[in-house]
């Protein structure tokens, strides 16, 4: 029997992603340490901080820092699944604000045409599929140079068979986006994912571009696939698993507690994190060391430990606790992805104490 092509071209892709994805994580460390006090500073100073400038100064800092935080989750989002901040969006909200960005940087010779024909939700992390829709648009604009017409249109589409493997049959949004340029070469075609391929010779832009948008489309069980365009072009199709709707819900106050909580973490993070503690009526005390946490953990009701610090004591935690870890670091109990954010935090701690102690791994024996 013929293998499918599309089967294969997946395969091959997931190991080029393997031996990728170290070198992703190493890189999201470095950066992770760097970002970390910048988000977690800021959010804390603007909690405090008076109507006025200095207050618009701190939400863009805060903005930048989001966003930044977001290319981490990119960066190691080849190879396997990784935490997304991924919520119900309708799809029409979703391509109006990826168009009007692009739209913003096309060369004054290229006509943006766009067909929303479809209504409905998806499970997306809005600033990733924008960013691929960016990629997209980007590579479009740089095969027809000065001139030529874009177009991006979304429509319903049910799919009765999965035409890409660890795709589910069912409904999907079917994003197309398709433009006048010179097409792509069929020799060429199964290769336009692979990182850092391009067709520009030496001094052509290089990077993870399509790479990247191959790996965040299928992070939400989606596929991305090329195809020529009839009288010459080409089309890029995305789809998206169109989600049962369900009313959305306004955000709930942040859960707080009066309990006692034991802070391990390095010292550049240990005060951020304890006033954030302290803001959600935690009663807080912060140490760095592992061996120190582990001789004051019986006075305590919680432990909030940096996710490389607890393996030093692994095994020997006997109270609750949440982890807080870094991209690509292994998420084990309940675990807050770094940089921290305050709800997530605040759910993480509320959940670690309201679960019964018989159900935990960190049970004493």
């Amino acid at each position: 029997m013929k293998e499918d092509p599309s089967w294969e071209r997946e395969r091959r892709w997931l190991e080029k992603m393997e031996a990728l994805s170290a070198t992703a994580r190493g890189i999201a460390h470095d950066l992770n340490n760097v970002l970390t006090p910048i988000l977690m500073n800021a959010e804390m100073a603007l909690s405090q901080a008076p109507e006025g400038r200095l207050r618009t100064f701190l939400e863009q800092i805060l903005e930048a820092a989001e966003r930044a935080k977001k290319l981490l989750g990119q960066i190691t989002a080849f190879g396997r699944q990784m935490q997304m901040e991924r919520r119900p969006v309708e799809i029409a909200e979703l391509l109006r604000g990826a168009i009007e960005r692009i739209r913003s940087t096309l060369p004054p010779g290229i006509e943006l045409r766009e067909e929303i024909r479809s209504s409905g939700t998806v499970m997306a992390d809005p600033p990733q599929i924008e960013k691929v829709l960016l990629d997209l648009a980007e590579n479009a604009v740089q095969a027809m140079g000065e001139e030529g017409t874009l177009e991006i249109s979304v429509e319903e589409v049910d799919l009765r068979s999965a035409p890409f493997p660890r795709m589910v049959p069912g409904p999907y949004f079917l994003i197309r986006v398709m433009d006048t340029g010179y097409g792509i070469n069929p020799a060429i075609k199964d290769l336009v994912f692979d990182p850092y391929f391009t067709t520009k010779g030496a001094d052509g832009r290089k990077g993870w571009g399509l790479s990247a948008a191959y790996g965040i489309v299928r992070n939400h069980e989606g596929a991305l696939r090329i195809a020529d365009r009839e009288g010459g072009g080409t089309i890029f199709d995305l789809f998206l698993p169109k989600m049962i709707q369900k009313p959305l819900e306004e955000p709930s106050p942040l859960p707080k507690g009066k309990e006692r909580v034991l802070l391990l973490e390095e010292g550049g993070l240990l005060g951020v994190e304890g006033e954030m503690l302290q803001r959600l009526g935690y009663r807080v005390v912060g140490v760095t060391s592992p061996s120190e946490a582990l001789a004051m953990l019986e006075g305590f009701d919680l432990l909030v430990t940096d996710g490389e610090l607890a393996k030093e004591i692994e095994g020997r935690i006997f109270k609750p606790v949440v982890f807080l870890c870094r991209f690509g670091e292994e998420a084990r109990g309940i675990t807050v992805r770094k940089p921290v954010v305050l709800r997530e935090l605040a759910e993480a701690v509320r959940r670690a104490l309201g679960e019964s102690q018989e159900d935990e791994p960190w049970r004493r024996s």
